[in-house]
């Protein structure tokens, strides 16, 4: 009996504690509320901030870095005025009693030295209900990364990575070869993989895949001796061409 008892409240506090979809009406103020504070962040609107901030809000920003509410309310003495929108877009909701987590995507459209860019943000942040209202009380945020232009290389300028390659540590080969002016990798005995573009001269990406980067190597003649895997600048595996 006392075994059943146990199952039946775990069951109820287990229940409880189930994140749900909001509510639309609730859903819709915290939604302003991010948007205001979105805004404010970016003009430096020192009022809406300190009105929707709870005192113990802890920041994680893009770069990495903590704030405090202080500091949040100190950094908008040096924004500087430029011209942009920032939207609130794929909103997502969950509560769980007086605790509601939101993730969304900022967009954030900038003019820098004369050109629209734009931006996107990931954030999940985190509401308290208070006796004066939600408050948010904890926000991370990171970059969704994009992919990067794409320089175009002449077919010449292609044929200088055309070959095999050895990666450094075991036996595995990879054939580069050119396939509708890019380069496409084939590791031996596989099928082709996806193609690769070029950001700069000796430096590939692979669209889709911003975080990494393959960077090609010369030697003191101008001649390619092999590439690397760089992976948010740490170089995880080195290859040498070999034929």
């Amino acid at each position: 009996m006392r075994m059943v008892s146990w199952i039946i409240m775990w069951i109820m506090v287990s229940g409880a504690a189930v994140a749900m979809p909001a509510d639309p009406a609730l859903s819709d103020l915290l939604k302003r509320q991010t948007q205001e504070l979105s805004e404010a962040g970016q003009n430096g609107e020192r009022a809406v901030l300190d009105r929707y901030l709870d005192a113990d809000v802890i920041y994680t920003d893009e770069d990495g870095s903590m704030s405090s509410k202080a500091d949040v309310l100190e950094s908008t003495k040096a924004k500087q005025k430029i011209e942009h929108s920032i939207t609130v877009t794929e909103w997502q909701l969950r509560v769980q009693g007086n605790v509601a987590t939101a993730t969304f995507v900022d967009v954030l459209k900038q003019m820098l030295f004369g050109r629209s860019v734009e931006f996107r943000y990931r954030s999940t942040e985190t509401w308290l209900k208070k006796k004066q209202g939600w408050k948010l009380i904890s926000s991370h945020t990171l970059v969704l990364l994009q992919d990067p232009p794409q320089t175009i290389l002449s077919s010449t300028q292609l044929r200088d990575y055309v070959g095999r390659y050895h990666r450094l540590g075991d036996e595995t080969l990879v054939d580069l070869a050119i396939v509708n002016s890019y380069l496409v990798p084939t590791v031996v005995g596989n099928a082709a993989g996806a193609a690769w573009k070029a950001e700069t001269r000796d430096v590939f990406f692979t669209p889709g895949q911003p975080r990494i980067r393959r960077v090609f190597l010369r030697d003191a003649a101008g001649n390619v001796t092999g590439y690397s895997n760089r992976l948010e600048g740490r170089d995880i595996a080195m290859w040498t061409k070999v034929g």
